[in-house]
């Protein structure tokens, strides 16, 4: 299961898209820490999805990855790592996203944001002039075992990514270079 876990977390971040235009939104990883362990929550865009003939969307969707309490039925005595998917992102209505239950008895998720100089704990892209880090890393620690049960060591994954966000076009009216300006003389 840790490497399944480990390559989905890996293709959803590295075909992370740059949060501007209609279907792509903001990154927004939040903090959560409490006791010392680490109840982290990222949301983003990507184009990890799977085309089909028989589903409607294309390759864009929003991605949550998250712990939650664990069901009944799970057996767990640590919490799940979920990940969440929205794929018509045209909807008028918000629709509620699919969950995907990855794997259990986590005992915590850290996420670390390196925007070139330093690691951040959290980061928005709404207040990061829609930048992306050039890094993201994940942290997945599983709870301390009980007795007779074998210790499983955390998942660690450095994932970097390398989009960026387009330039902005200049408005009609802005000057230009020389060679751009056909009304410049040229030599």
């Amino acid at each position: 299961p840790a490497h399944h876990i480990t390559s989905i977390l890996k293709r959803d971040l590295s075909d992370c898209v740059a949060p501007v235009g209609l279907l792509a939104g903001a990154m927004i990883g939040e903090n959560v820490e409490e006791s010392g362990q680490h109840f982290d929550r990222l949301e983003f865009h990507t184009v990890s999805a799977h085309i089909n003939p028989y589903e409607p969307w294309g390759d864009i969707q929003r991605v949550e990855y998250s712990l939650m309490e664990p069901e009944e039925w799970e057996n767990s005595k640590g919490y799940v790592l979920v990940r969440s998917i929205t794929r018509n992102l045209l909807s008028p209505i918000e629709e509620d996203p699919l969950d995907q239950r990855l794997i259990r008895d986590i005992e915590s998720l850290e996420f670390m944001y390196f925007d070139g100089e330093e690691w951040w704990d959290s980061w928005d892209s709404t207040t990061q002039e829609n930048e992306l880090p050039l890094i993201v890393s994940v942290r997945i620690d599983f709870r301390l075992p009980e007795e007779g049960e074998r210790e499983i060591p955390p998942i660690e994954l450095v994932v970097p990514l390398v989009t960026k966000a387009q330039p902005e076009i200049e408005e009609e009216g802005e000057e230009t270079s020389d060679q751009e300006n056909p009304d410049q003389q040229g030599p």
